[in-house]
């Protein structure tokens, strides 16, 4: 890619930065909205479904 420049890190960094923000609300949303309980009951069926006991 010729004729393009970035400053290395910089965009990444605050990319980063936001992602994470926006990650950690999304999830104590969900733990305010009580979804860990739910999340959980899905996980471990999911899991004994795999193992053919579910």
């Amino acid at each position: 890619m010729t004729g393009t420049r970035r400053i290395p890190g910089v965009g990444e960094k605050a990319l980063r930065a936001v992602l994470f923000v926006l990650a950690l609300a999304f999830i104590l949303v969900g733990a305010w909205r009580g979804e860990i309980r739910t999340v959980f009951l899905k996980a471990s069926r999911i899991c004994l479904e795999c193992l053919g006991i579910g």
